[in-house]
This record gives C-alpha cells, sequence and structure tokens, in this order.
C-alpha cells in the first residue's frame, strides 16, 4: 500500500494537452477536459517528456477507437474536435504569482485588493470584474464566478439560437418534452446574475498606449524571460519581452500591461567583464548590458545559456532592417 488514493479521473475523451511556450517554463504542461483542467511541472525534461508523449499516445490511441467506432456505425463525428469554447471546458488557471493585476482593468492586486479567478476562462481578475455569475456546461449548467467579458459571451451564446445550446441543454438534461425544455431555458437564463459595480473597485490610473501594446505572454515575441535588471544600484527580477525592437519589462509573466518599454535600435550589446561582477551569486553569474552614447547601460544578468540567447537576440534586434 502507497497510502495514495484517487481524487478523480479525468476521461480521454476530449482530453488536449497543452505545452507551455514560455521558455523559463519548459517542463510545464497542462491537461484540459471537459470537466477538469490545471498545469503540472516535471522534475525534468526527461519526465516531461515521458508523460507527454504517453499521455498524447494514450489520447490519439482512444480518438482513433472511437474513430472506427463511429464509422462502422455509421455515427455522425461529435464536435469533440473544436477548439476550446468557453464554458464547453473547465479553464487552466492562471497562477495568482504570474500576476500582478487584473487582466482586465489592469488595477494591481495588494493585500487587501484580492485576486479572483474567472470560472469561464481561468484568467486572474479584480472582483470588480468578476462581479458576475453564468451557468456554463462544464458545470451541467451551474454557475459560477467569471469576468465581464465571458459573461457577455456565455449571456449571448444562451440567447442566440446559432449557438445550438438548446441541443445541449436537452442533451445533458435528457429533455425530450417542449414544456419541460421552456422551463429548464427559465431557469438557466435566471441563473445569470450581475451583481452591479463592486465597492471594492480600484481607481484605473492612466497608462500609456505603448505599455498596452504587447502582453507579457505573447506568443509572436522574439524572445521573452526572467531577467535581473541593475537600477539604481540593486538587482530586481523582471519578466522581459522582446517585441519588433522593443524591450518590454513586467511585473510577472501574465501581465497584460508593460511597466516599461525600451526601443533598442542603436544600442549594442556588450558581454560585461568578470572584473566589472559584483555581488551576484547563484546561477545569474553573466552579466550584459545595453548601451547607447549619451545614455546610462541597461545592465542584465542570468545565466550563461538564457544569456547567451538574449544577446543574439538582442543585436539582431539593435540593427535596422
Amino acid at each position: 500500500m502507497t497510502g495514495l488514493k484517487v481524487k478523480c479521473k479525468l476521461p480521454l475523451a476530449g482530453m488536449k494537452v497543452s505545452i507551455s511556450q514560455n521558455n523559463d517554463c519548459s517542463t510545464e504542461f497542462s491537461i484540459i477536459t471537459g470537466t477538469r483542467s490545471f498545469t503540472l511541472r516535471a522534475k525534468n525534461k526527461e519526465e516531461f517528456t515521458e508523460w507527454v508523449n504517453t499521455l498524447q499516445a494514450s489520447i490519439k490511441d482512444y480518438n482513433s477507437r472511437q474513430m472506427t467506432f463511429l464509422h462502422k456505425n455509421n455515427i455522425p463525428m461529435s464536435a469533440s474536435a473544436e477548439p476550446l469554447k468557453i464554458g464547453r471546458e473547465a479553464p487552466v488557471w492562471i497562477q495568482d504569482k504570474r500576476v500582478t493585476m487584473c487582466q482586465i482593468c489592469t488595477a494591481e492586486f495588494t493585500m487587501t485588493f484580492r485576486r479572483h479567478h474567472c470560472r469561464g476562462c481561468g484568467k486572474v481578475v479584480c472582483s470588480a470584474c468578476s462581479d458576475y455569475k453564468a451557468p456554463m456546461k462544464y458545470l451541467h449548467f451551474n454557475s459560477d464566478r467569471v469576468c465581464t467579458e465571458c459573461y457577455k459571451y456565455l449571456f449571448n451564446e444562451i440567447e442566440d439560437p446559432a449557438y445550438g445550446m438548446v441541443e445541449m441543454i436537452k442533451k445533458e438534461f435528457g429533455l425530450s418534452n417542449e414544456e419541460d425544455m421552456k422551463i429548464k431555458m427559465i431557469e438557466i437564463q435566471s441563473s445569470f446574475k450581475k451583481f452591479g459595480q463592486s465597492s471594492g473597485k480600484k481607481v484605473k490610473k492612466y497608462i500609456p498606449q505603448r505599455l498596452k501594446e504587447v502582453t507579457a505572454n505573447d506568443s509572436d515575441s522574439q524572445m521573452s524571460g526572467w531577467l535581473l535588471r541593475r537600477s539604481k544600484g540593486r538587482w530586481k527580477r523582471h519578466w522581459f519581452v522582446l517585441k519588433e525592437q522593443v524591450l518590454y519589462a513586467y511585473k510577472a509573466s501574465e501581465d497584460v500591461v508593460a511597466s516599461e518599454s525600451i526601443p533598442v535600435l542603436g544600442y549594442e550589446v556588450e558581454k560585461v567583464p568578470e572584473s566589472e561582477y559584483d555581488d551576484m551569486s547563484g546561477e545569474s553569474k553573466f552579466l550584459f548590458r545595453l548601451v547607447h552614447p549619451g545614455q546610462s547601460p541597461l545592465m542584465f544578468a542570468t545565466d550563461a545559456h538564457s544569456a547567451e540567447r538574449w544577446m543574439l537576440s538582442l543585436q539582431e534586434a539593435t540593427l535596422l532592417k
């Protein structure tokens, strides 16, 4: 006996495995199902590869057997291959520590201005931006807390016949009688709740448009990851994204607004001689800097492997194309 017990069983039907595109989270992957979704982190790359390959092979084998059965019995394929839709599958929650601000209104979180998770999309949002409840298919049409964006989407989905929610509800509750269906629809529609503006809403500060152009998790960037940056004699850890010759700095890896943007065109990238190293310790012993005539150099630190990749990407970005 190991002392372990099964907490829940996840069906292979409709299961998806999503691999993180974040270079700093190379051993993370998410399991997404219609009932529950979550993110896992392997101890190393070998364990990560073994888990992902095994899961994907099992899903592929299940789908292959399912397809054979459907063709054999002349049953049309279901919509399980459709892209993820809000409310149909449990979302993967974004981790609290990867966000410093509401992912909708950008108000910064504090000890008293708390984080909440939207049960529709998994975003981390403030109380005012999640002051809603909506029924969702993956919750068997029970209602739960959602953000303002998901509320609008789900409300429109239940009201618009084009989304086919009537058939889904009939199937979910085994309804064949039209009168029973009308009653159930009224019940589901009435479970949409909009509680109004929260008293805890923070006043939004002005944010320049240039800081809103790129999010911290932008998948189309040349480079992204954690770096230590020296400022006013101190080293501080920031998440950086390099895109279209601009280096964006963030407080966390899932923030939707940058704290700073630095156009790097015209800068030179230099490796810092070891004779100039200060009190750096641990793995972040490789220093490099961006220098420009007439400006203070921008000093960064990370491990040697990451530094090499950053320097190559920055060197390319500093050149006029």
